[in-house]
């Protein structure tokens, strides 16, 4: 029977527990994720393939029921077990006279969180307190199947019913708190261009970068699917039921026989 190897994550918010994390890019249903559509339903679709937790499978349910830190630690371990240690972003130096490009790496490791908050604490400037809960994937399918509002997203994450408008200073304080509370779904890098010197600050949207990245394995499985059916005939299923150590066998014959 074939093996799959897997490697660990931690789960943020529970101590001492880890993912079972595998490789993506291997399987049927890997082919079958939609990593061209919309982020939050490409990333459910990723976690729940290639993520196990004391050996069981997880479900959708369970998965868009996450914080969206906790979905993004998720993505992180399994673009981890899938393209390694690093990810090699490429930036343009703002110096305006400079504007060269650059390689900026990022250690995935770094990025590990242990913390889940699922509510944060929102104080208003009239005194009064209230508790703003941390957004999870269901609501952002839920927004983005609605077209929600910005104003509405704030009211959905109170504690309590709002009584009118949200105010400007509201919304700009949640979202202020969120950001506080999960730096990495608003990341900055500063890094320095080798060319000039000059300190740029790098946006880095976490989600979408690992999602390119898988992106690139997928397409390479695809590419090894194809080539391997217009050699043999051999179905989807069958061509992926060989491990990929002997199939990356099989396809340097064909490159010999093809050049």
């Amino acid at each position: 029977m074939r093996q799959t190897a897997y490697t660990r994550w931690t789960i943020p918010g529970q101590a001492n527990v880890a993912w079972q994390v595998r490789s993506f890019a291997d399987t049927l249903d890997d082919l079958q994720v939609d990593l061209q559509g919309l982020a939050p339903f490409a990333t459910t679709g990723i976690l729940c393939g290639c993520l196990m937790q004391e050996g069981e499978t997880l479900q959708q349910d369970e998965v868009w029921s996450w914080t969206i830190n906790r979905r993004l630690q998720g993505l992180l371990a399994v673009t981890h077990a899938t393209c390694g240690e690093c990810l090699v972003l490429t930036a343009q130096c703002q110096s305006p006279t400079c504007g060269q490009f650059m390689d900026l790496p990022l250690q995935l490791r770094a990025f590990a969180r242990s913390e889940d908050p699922r509510q944060v604490d929102l104080h208003l400037s009239d005194g009064t307190q209230v508790g703003l809960r941390i957004p999870t994937g269901e609501d952002q399918r839920t927004w983005l199947q609605t077209r929600t509002t910005t104003d509405r997203m704030v009211e959905d994450l109170l504690s309590r019913p709002w009584d009118g408008q949200i105010a400007t200073e509201t919304r700009e304080a949640a979202d202020a708190l969120l950001a506080e509370s999960d730096p990495l779904t608003t990341l900055e890098i500063e890094t320095h261009c080798p060319e000039c010197g000059a300190s740029n600050f790098v946006p880095v949207d976490l989600e979408q970068q690992c999602l390119c990245s898988l992106v690139v394995w997928q397409s390479r499985l695809l590419d090894q699917v194809h080539h391997l059916a217009l050699a043999y005939h051999w179905t989807e299923a069958e061509i992926l039921a060989i491990p990929a150590s002997r199939r990356r066998l099989y396809l340097d014959r064909l490159m010999v026989v093809w050049q």
